[in-house]
């Protein structure tokens, strides 16, 4: 993942004034509620997190092997997501990606997700977006 985004980026993902400190965007593994682990086989496939935000839950590093798009995993990775949340009480999940990664933005639209102004340090990115979505527990 971290690849690809230093690839589609480059030096453009870093803000245009102050550099942003070493780590700040890290993710502390304590912090992570789930890890959801796509495989196909024996091989994975896609990854997906969550970590506590607020009276929310921040998904964290959606990412599909380029070898297994467009098969639905990331959707899959997201509803199991939004259902874990639903089943725990959580009635919204945020979220933050980077402007140039549309397939991302398009997934996160198509179910709903909303933008919403920068939550954590996001407003630091130049190039982030962040947005919501507001579950319903049935």
């Amino acid at each position: 993942m971290n690849v690809e985004m230093d690839v589609l980026y480059g030096d453009s993902s870093t803000p245009s004034a102050d550099p942003i400190p070493e780590g700040m965007f890290d993710v502390d593994p304590k912090e992570v509620t789930v890890t959801l682990l796509a495989l196909e086989g024996d091989s994975p496939a896609g990854h997906a997190a969550l970590r506590p935000h607020e009276n929310s839950l921040e998904v964290k590093k959606v990412f599909v092997d380029a070898a297994y798009r467009g098969h639905g995993i990331a959707r899959a990775l997201m509803e199991s997501l939004e259902s874990f949340a639903r089943e725990r009480g959580i009635h919204s999940l945020v979220l933050q990606t980077g402007d140039l990664q549309l397939d991302a933005i398009r997934l996160y639209e198509r179910l709903g997700y909303r933008p919403i102004p920068p939550f954590r340090n996001y407003g630091l990115l130049a190039r982030g977006l962040c947005f919501e979505k507001r579950i319903v527990s049935p």
